[in-house]
């Protein structure tokens, strides 16, 4: 999406955004709307994300406060607004920022990367699988993660498989040899070498 569409789609956004909020009754305090060009850049980068704000909340006493979120989510070029009102008794600094979207852990990019906990995650061009910095994990973890899709976890000395939206692989620790596979219920000890952890998963997956 180039910069002019983007724009264009977050004065929209805003747009809407300040007429849910005059909606509200008074007495809430409104105080923040999306920045454009924070939102610009957002809507040029992610394909899918989730935009949040809502202004500085510091309650006198015990009393709550009121104040007023904003959420806008899209995917692609559809979006959706939502202006909610709500209340706190504990201070609450300003947020303003860009998440992953409610049903997701991670933002997707519009160059088909995506980002988890800060964390880029390049995709494999062979694999389709997501690499987390320079990791290369042993071809045996690409194939079961590229058969899924499914979510690779690769501990030291542990690697758990589990379905996911995509199949991404992340490397805390370089693995041992031999490591525990765990998919389900199912646990087995195998060795990272001569493609025993491929046979045993396809060996699980023949069994469901």
């Amino acid at each position: 999406m180039n910069e002019e569409k983007a724009r264009e789609m977050a004065r929209s956004i805003i747009a809407e955004v300040k007429e849910e909020i005059a909606r509200l009754t008074a007495r809430v305090r409104t105080g923040v709307v999306p920045d454009l060009e924070r939102l610009t850049q957002a809507l040029q980068t992610y394909r899918a994300g989730r935009y949040v704000t809502h202004p500085a909340v510091w309650p006198k006493g015990k009393y709550s406060y009121d104040y007023t979120l904003v959420e806008v989510a899209w995917q692609d070029e559809e979006w959706t607004v939502a202006v909610s009102r709500s209340s706190t008794v504990i201070p609450l600094s300003r947020t303003e920022g860009v998440f992953p979207p409610p049903t997701a852990d991670y933002l997707v990019r519009r160059d088909g990367n995506l980002v988890m906990k800060d964390k880029l995650l390049r995709k494999d061009p062979e694999s389709g699988v997501y690499l987390c910095g320079d990791y290369h994990p042993p071809q045996e973890i690409l194939q079961v993660a590229a058969a899924g899709p499914y979510r690779v976890e690769v501990y030291r000395t542990v690697v758990n498989v589990r379905p996911d939206t995509h199949p991404l692989v992340l490397c805390h620790n370089e693995p041992d040899r031999r490591v525990k596979l765990r998919h389900g219920r199912q646990e087995a000890r195998v060795s990272l070498e001569g493609g025993q952890l491929l046979s045993q998963f396809v060996l699980w997956r023949m069994l469901e």
